[in-house]
């Protein structure tokens, strides 16, 4: 009995010691959890539904740039630094706060306008890059509808129409929502 005693309390302080050295999940080299979805079509996309779960490379990313103040985010699904991404998302966004933005609007410092682009491979495995253009031909809107502190989460709606930078026809992108970790604020 007493030897089954020492074999239970040597299991349980190697498990103890497995669990104390457990990564810190806020440390900056952390991939940052991120999701974002959409619709897309047009341009060879019909009504296609389009996930990107962040990859485990750590590239997406959420920032709050306090001398410009704008937001940057992007979630791609890169599996690792030495690979390409087959999708991603990018959004330049003005400050730091819930509400509707549009792009084109002004954002203010260097950024001239809010803006975000997609990049999504088609069926084919051809990676479009797809660009927001004017408001006037291209509106575009994105809705922050969570803005936390940094480490936690921010959330957001997306939608508009957009251009192929190859000169292609115009895509609609509907139902776009997204999900990511804040990352620390940059100068």
């Amino acid at each position: 009995m007493t030897k089954l005693k020492h074999v239970i309390i040597a299991v349980i302080l190697i498990g103890l010691s497995f669990m104390s050295c457990k990564k810190n999940s806020s440390s900056p080299d952390a991939p940052v959890a991120a999701k974002a979805s959409f619709t897309i079509d047009g341009g060879g996309f019909d009504k296609q539904t389009v996930t990107i779960t962040g990859g485990k490379a750590g590239t997406s990313y959420l920032f709050y740039w306090t001398n410009y103040d704008i937001t940057t985010l992007s979630i791609d699904d890169n599996p690792n630094i030495n690979s390409d991404f087959k999708n991603a998302v990018d959004i330049i966004l003005k400050g730091k706060s819930t509400g509707t933005q549009h792009a084109g609007d002004d954002a203010g410092g260097s950024y001239p306008s809010i803006d975000f682009n997609l990049h999504v491979t088609d069926k084919q495995g051809v990676l479009h890059d797809f660009l927001f253009g004017d408001p006037a031909n291209t509106p575009g809107i994105i809705t922050i509808t969570k803005y936390g502190a940094v480490g936690q989460p921010v959330e957001g709606t997306f939608s508009g129409t957009l251009l192929d930078d190859d000169g292609a026809p115009t895509i609609k992108i509907t139902n776009g929502t997204f999900s990511i970790k804040r990352g620390m604020d940059m100068q």
